[in-house]
């Protein structure tokens, strides 16, 4: 006859249910710790390229041109190294493709994506909340 012990069963004893939890919360800690490097790993990793792509953005030559669209709305385009890179008709990070009200509102936000270039961010991808500040930033 074969009898089968459940974990905690008072026939285990309580030094071996002690151990056996010990495992696993060791175990579950090793887990833990493994996804943290890879986190730390995979930030450095962004770091570095970003790192990368400023320092090549800094030997480049980025222009904008504002552009005027049909509607009577601004856009901008962005050039690098003589090459057209960027074209941005609408207002990025809103929904609908609603143009810029002034020449300054698209000029501003070209601007702020070639910061973004040369600070590393490639593709330069702005938030809805940072088109905002660009846009009631208006001097």
């Amino acid at each position: 006859m074969m009898t089968h012990f459940k974990l905690f069963s008072p026939v285990i004893s309580k030094k071996i249910r002690k151990s056996i939890v010990l495992i696993f919360m060791i175990c579950i800690g090793n887990f833990c710790y493994a996804q943290v490097s890879v986190i730390d790993s995979v930030h450095q990793n962004a770091l570095e390229t970003k790192a990368k792509n400023a320092a090549i953005a800094a030997k480049q030559t980025i222009v904008h041109f504002v552009m005027e669209n049909e509607d009577d709305t601004y856009g901008y385009a962005i050039f690098i190294d003589g090459n057209m890179a960027y074209r941005q008709p609408t207002i990025p990070a809103i929904s609908g493709n609603k143009g810029f009200e002034t020449v300054k509102q698209a000029e501003n936000m070209a601007k702020y994506v070639i910061q973004k270039l040369k600070n590393g961010d490639n593709p330069p991808s702005v938030s809805p909340k940072e088109v905002e500040n660009i846009l009631s930033n208006q001097h």
